[in-house]
């Protein structure tokens, strides 16, 4: 779809999304959702504390993604369905660049999907906001629920730019929105970690390009999830060196 398609679809969907909230009284809460999501959301990327402490390092090391990994022959592919139809997926999303894509996951709250590494790496915004797109879903599971094989039938109104987030975020999820919802539910109603990686539930954040160490505003860790205590000082240690804090929530 061009970006003139892909904005109707949205604005079709979210017209849609914003009646259902007005009839079930509750248009109040979903604005306040929007206005939350559209301000003060971040793309968190979550990595292993190895990789982390890679990247904090050097402010020359980047982030590898996927196909740079298997490409450069550091990384063999699972050789799992996901990886059979992940190329296919992202191939329809980003034709023939889906190479150039890092991935992250809108947070409310600093946290990301703790399926794919402890450490949660918060953008900063102003790095990523000319070059980031939301996505309804993880696209590979989002190709799987449509049964789309192709980047033809690839339906428009699911992804948007970055500073259409809050919009998207409510196309998605108002009609999980209720009279009793409050501001502080906000960020688990965006991101709700899945029994799998495949069950989790969040808006996914594309971003072009490369991304350091200089990418990101602050690390997280979930309480529940903490290295060792030497593993976290020796992180603490190369983070400051670039005044990024390590956060524990």
């Amino acid at each position: 779809c061009n970006r003139n398609e892909e904005m109707a679809g949205l604005e079709a969907r979210y017209e849609k999304a914003m009646q259902d909230v007005r009839d079930r009284g509750c248009e109040d809460k979903a604005r306040l959702f929007q206005e939350a999501v559209g301000n003060d959301s971040y793309a968190v990327t979550n990595q292993s504390l190895e990789e982390t402490t890679r990247l904090a390092t050097s402010g020359t090391e980047l982030y590898a993604n996927f196909y740079q990994l298997t490409e450069a022959e550091i990384r063999l592919p699972r050789g799992t369905e996901w990886d059979v139809w992940r190329p296919m997926a992202e191939e329809a999303v980003f034709p023939k660049y889906k190479d150039r894509i890092n991935f992250a996951a809108l947070s409310l709250d600093a946290l990301g999907l703790p399926h794919y590494g402890p450490c949660s790496l918060v953008c900063k915004p102003e790095n990523i906001a000319h070059r980031a797109t939301v996505f309804e879903q993880n696209c590979v599971v989002f190709m799987w629920a449509f049964n789309l094989k192709d980047a033809a039938h690839l339906p428009s109104g699911y992804r948007a730019l970055w500073e259409a987030r809050g919009k998207i975020a409510v196309a998605k999820l108002a009609s999980k929105i209720q009279t009793s919802t409050t501001p502080d539910q906000f960020a688990e109603l965006l991101l709700t970690p899945g029994a799998s990686g495949e069950h989790d539930e969040f808006i996914e954040v594309h971003i072009y390009g490369p991304l350091s160490i200089h990418s990101f505003a602050k690390v997280t860790l979930r309480k529940t999830s903490l290295p060792s205590k030497a593993a976290r000082g020796a992180l603490v240690s190369k983070l400051a060196k670039f005044g990024i804090p390590l956060e524990i929530i």
